[in-house]
């Protein structure tokens, strides 16, 4: 099995060298947050600073992080 992460233009993912869909922005974030912190701790706070507007925060900041890293899996 064959994973490849693209970062350098759209935020893709392909699996055998078919792409797999990535449903909106939020996820796009968040796996390139994590691709470009390979192999380091992300805090649930820098997930939030990266991803969401300081005046766009979810109510439930730890909820919509577990559900968007969720739909990643």
């Amino acid at each position: 099995m064959s994973v490849e992460f693209g970062v350098l233009g759209p935020v893709e993912v392909t699996l055998d060298g078919r792409a797999i869909p990535l449903k909106g922005l939020r996820q796009q974030g968040i796996l390139a947050v994590l691709l470009v912190e390979a192999n380091r701790l992300v805090s649930r706070d820098q997930l939030l600073d990266r991803v969401w507007t300081p005046n766009r925060l979810p109510d439930r900041p730890a909820n919509a992080i577990q559900t968007q890293l969720t739909l990643l899996r």
